[in-house]
């Protein structure tokens, strides 16, 4: 991975990143939830939080990565 918080890149970095391997959108997701479990409670700014259904999500996505198949939203 990178040394820089996955959190705080573009998603034109993280595809790069998807695209290389050195990241999956689960790792991606994973960071988000950390930061959101870091920062939340001083914020309180999340609404229908579902870091479960996130990670779901997340990993129908590295498959399709990983298969080279696209998302069917995008099709």
């Amino acid at each position: 991975m990178t040394s820089t918080s996955l959190h705080e890149l573009t998603a034109t970095q993280l595809i790069e990143l998807y695209k290389s391997g050195k990241a999956t959108p689960v790792d991606a997701t994973r960071d988000v939830i950390a930061q959101i479990a870091r920062r939340e409670p001083e914020l309180q700014a999340t609404y229908a939080y579902d870091p479960e259904g996130a990670l779901k999500t997340a990993e129908e996505s590295a498959a399709r990565w990983k298969n080279g198949t696209r998302s069917p939203r995008m099709a």
